[in-house]
């Protein structure tokens, strides 16, 4: 499950949630007719990457995209069409193309793709192989390059398999760090698509931590804005993520009206997507075996399952339909479901504790506690996705009633003891949710502070500035000056005033508005049909006083200075005396 998380997730830096959609026969047609009539190199690979989530196998199309990079002579296209092979092709084969990207990019001297091989190779070729040291090491050697070369877009790649990587780990702190700098890349980069996965990626870190309301507000934030900019991808997302929500706290009917709005969604969109797990999920939670099962057993819910070349389909479904049976009481179906579950097990089935786990209920249904006790136990040893302290906690309870009901009061208590020792490290787990996000809030706050601090200082910094050209503006018209200088100096004196002034009124007006830009526009419009007289005025104002000071001042000078002529009498007077 981790290596199809893993891969998951670098699929989708290569391909835009939108090419990601499964899409109907008809567009693979069009597609292909289009590669046929395409001469351009650049035309042709673009196409290739949109036929590429559409059909199950790209294997035939792999020599064609290679001679389609090597005869267009383009260094740019060659390193995308390797980076583009490594994905389709998976760790191994992968790497392959990954090291000649990486030896044309030193040739070109192309920091970017060197970039992309650090990261690229760090998640496939050592995370899933189990050294996730060497893998965060090369990530972070490709977010180095990315925040030299200020390569945004690798930036956000790169925080995002950080981010990931910290989940693996617990990290939650770190991992929260990683989701705010996704945020703050994505809206660098201005991509809805980007920003809205990250707000994905924050609900299922909240939802993971079991803080629901948190959780919630990432879903009803998508939700409004793509209402707001109508962007459909962002309204589906929301409706299903809310979905997920009140199936979590139990509200089964909200959470079948938010279902029932995403399909209706997708199908305005003509978009294929069903989302039967939800609906599924919803009974399973619910505790509606019964409806669960009919579900399973519709002839298009059965078709989605097996509708690949892929034996883990039917596993997890023959899973859910001996889950139906088994707490329905039916248990030669039950068992007869456990077979073909049994049968779908593949080499590479990392949840095999699944089948052990639900074998060990169906002997807890026929009240075999020796045999549930095995079973459980095997399921116990097995690691894999969702094999937690919850899933123990139900085996315990089961052996618990299982081994009281059979008299063996040793072996009950030994899983009564269990089960209270789980219980407790679910409550240890439940207060480690609660001090995470503690640590996010005060984290928050942190930064906040340094953020007013920063900006109180630059507040103080313009008005030291404002200040010092007012003076400066006084001390002009104390001495003698130009009228022009006097004139010029007023005009920027008053437009850096108002324009603070302004400035501090920005956030209220932010805040007020919640971000409309036409009441933003409203408000600074009427703002400034105040502001704007009352400047002139104030501006005509101070400029004539100084202007008449300055008058003054002349007259006066002009006044005290010895006239030309009295001065040559005086003189002669003073001759003749």
């Amino acid at each position: 499950m981790q290596y199809l998380r893993l891969l998951l997730l670098l699929l989708t830096i290569v391909f835009s949630l939108s090419n990601m959609q499964a899409q109907n026969e008809r567009l693979v047609d069009s597609l292909t007719r289009e590669l046929k009539k395409a001469k351009d190199p650049e035309a042709k690979f673009k196409l290739y990457q949109k036929l590429s989530p559409l059909v199950e196998t790209m294997d035939k199309y792999k020599s064609s995209i290679l001679l389609n990079a090597e005869l267009s002579n383009n260094a740019d296209l060659q390193l995308r069409t390797y980076r583009f092979m490594s994905q389709l092709l998976g760790p191994d084969s992968g790497q392959l193309y990954l090291d000649k990207m990486f030896a044309l990019a030193k040739e070109k001297k192309n920091e970017e793709y060197q970039g992309w091989y650090y990261l690229f190779s760090g998640g496939l070729q050592y995370y899933l192989k189990g050294n996730s040291t060497k893998a965060l090491e090369l990530i972070r050697e490709a977010n180095t390059i990315a925040v030299e070369n200020q390569l945004d877009s690798l930036a956000f790649e790169a925080s995002r398999m950080i981010g990931y990587l910290h989940n693996t780990k617990g990290e939650r702190l770190l991992e929260y760090k990683s989701y705010m700098h996704q945020l703050s890349l994505a809206e660098k980069i201005k991509d809805g698509r980007i920003a809205l996965g990250t707000y994905w990626q924050m609900f299922w870190f909240y939802n993971t931590l079991k803080q629901y309301p948190k959780a919630k507000e990432y879903a009803l934030h998508i939700l409004e804005t793509g209402k707001k900019k109508n962007w459909p991808d962002w309204i589906e997302g929301g409706y299903h993520l809310l979905t997920h929500y009140y199936t979590n706290v139990g509200e089964f009917e909200t959470a079948k009206y938010y279902y029932n709005e995403t399909n209706k969604l997708r199908k305005k969109n003509h978009n294929p997507i069903t989302e039967d797990n939800d609906l599924l999920d919803i009974y399973s939670n619910a505790k509606d075996y019964l409806k669960m099962l009919r579900l399973l057993q519709k002839d298009d819910i059965k078709k989605n399952y097996f509708k690949k070349d892929d034996i883990s389909n039917g596993y997890y479904y023959y899973g859910q339909l001996a889950t139906c049976y088994t707490k329905l009481g039916k248990k030669d179906s039950a068992i007869y479901s456990l077979q073909k579950m049994k049968a779908a097990i593949g080499k590479d089935q990392i949840n095999k504790w699944m089948y052990y786990d639900f074998l060990g209920n169906y002997y807890k249904l026929v009240n075999n506690a020796d045999s549930a006790a095995v079973y459980y136990g095997k399921a116990d040893s097995n690691e894999g996705f969702q094999n937690n302290i919850e899933a123990r906690i139900e085996r315990y309870a089961n052996l618990d009633t299982l081994f009281s009901n059979k008299g063996d009061y040793q072996k009950a208590y030994h899983y009564k003891t269990l089960w209270m020792q789980y219980k407790d490290s679910a409550a240890v787990l439940s207060k480690d949710g609660d001090l995470v996000v503690l640590e996010i809030e005060n984290e928050n706050q942190r930064q906040e502070a340094e953020t007013r601090a920063s900006h109180n200082i630059q507040y103080m910094g313009i008005t030291a500035g404002i200040a010092s050209v007012f003076i400066l503006l006084v001390l002009l018209g104390v001495f003698s000056s130009s009228t022009t200088i006097i004139r010029g100096l007023s005009f920027f004196a008053f437009i850096f005033f108002f324009e603070f002034l302004i400035l501090l009124f920005d956030t209220a007006i932010h805040d007020l508005t919640h971000g409309e830009p036409w009441k933003i526009l409203s408000i600074k419009i009427i703002l400034i049909a105040i502001l704007l007289p009352f400047h002139h005025y104030v501006e005509h104002k101070v400029v004539n006083h100084l202007l008449q000071r300055k008058k003054i001042r002349f007259l006066n000078w002009k006044k005290e200075k010895p006239q030309p002529g009295k001065a040559g009498e005086n003189s002669a007077d003073d001759l003749v005396d």
